[in-house]
């Protein structure tokens, strides 16, 4: 996917979500408003450099105990808010079937085979917002066999607005594609996004041999088996 393609579905989408605001009761916000201000980028959060500590491998670990498959972008225990109805998820590890389900359904929406260290766009419906969806890794001829879950929601749609406001005026910057995908990154990562900051990261990662090498130093650092009790 390239740089230039992602600006358009995102531009695509914000006169999408505009579109919506003039038809429902959304305020818009002004153009002058600016990102908040992080502490610390989200490149040095992946290679464990910022101030935020990294998860406890005893509660928040991204690697199943016993087990070495690991979602390394999704963090457990917990819903996720995600921005993108198009999340994109990297995968470390032995082959899974990646399955999704609506909250109170027991029919998957998406299913996707996974074999090792993989980086899998969502290619289901689009994702509604208020909705919790839980993501499953599975083995592939026994759907019991659960092995690691997620779960993820779409933020509102107001915030959605806001937030594709924002993407704009950070994709009208100066500066290479690279520099601006770091930008959304960091601007993803000050709004609690994390999924989405870790999909601006992969999308560059062919390009910029520091967000390749952020990204292997935070999956081993994230990945690693929690100890034993």
């Amino acid at each position: 996917m390239t740089n230039r393609y992602q600006t358009g579905c995102r531009f695509n989408r914000l006169i999408g979500l505009i579109t919506l605001v003039i038809t429902l009761p959304i305020a818009l916000p002004s153009m002058a408003q600016s990102p908040p201000s992080a502490s610390g980028n989200f490149l040095d959060w992946l290679f464990g450099n910022s101030p935020q500590e990294p998860p406890d491998a005893r509660e928040n670990g991204r690697a199943g105990r016993g087990d070495d498959y690991c979602v390394v972008s999704l963090p457990p225990n917990q819903v996720v808010p995600l921005w993108s109805d198009r999340p994109v998820f990297l995968i470390d590890g032995a082959p899974r079937s990646l399955v999704l389900f609506a909250e109170n359904s027991d029919q998957p929406i998406w299913t996707y085979p996974v074999n090792q260290r993989q980086t899998i766009t969502y290619g289901g419906p689009p994702l509604r917002p208020g909705q919790i969806y839980t993501l499953r890794a599975q083995h592939k001829d026994f759907p019991n066999s659960i092995y690691e879950t997620r779960q993820v929601e779409l933020i509102s749609l107001e915030r959605q607005v806001e937030v594709a406001w924002a993407l704009a005026g950070i994709d009208g910057t100066e500066g290479s594609s690279v520099d601006r995908a770091l930008a959304r990154a960091d601007y993803f990562w000050a709004e609690g996004l994390e999924a989405d900051a870790w999909r601006e990261v992969m999308a560059v990662q062919s390009q910029s041999e520091v967000a390749a090498e952020a990204i292997a130093t935070a999956t081993e650092r994230l990945c690693e088996p929690p100890p034993a009790e």
